[in-house]
């Protein structure tokens, strides 16, 4: 399913859709050819996949190590600021 951008033109659904590895792609074909619901263990293991994919991109994309709290060369230029903790 496409979505809508600011300017109200629709974008394609592949533009939207989440990048899939082929190892998880095949995972899951092969659990639905053998007819079973995949154990808790191919869960945690399909959704640890997507997890650290998605940080790599956010790290590469903001050259920032969230894991780390760590703040990366690149492109953008990391500042550290002090909190108001004070609340004034």
């Amino acid at each position: 399913m496409g979505g809508r951008c600011k300017e109200g033109t629709t974008t394609p659904a592949t533009a939207t859709a989440a990048p899939r590895t082929s190892t998880s792609s095949n995972q899951r074909k092969g659990i639905a050819a053998e007819g079973r619901t995949p154990s808790g263990t191919e869960i945690e293991e399909f959704f640890a996949t997507l997890e650290r994919g998605r940080a790599q991109l956010l790290k590469n994309k903001y050259n920032y190590d969230f894991e780390r709290d760590l703040p990366m060369e690149g492109r953008y230029e990391w500042v550290e600021i002090e909190a108001d903790v004070g609340g004034n």
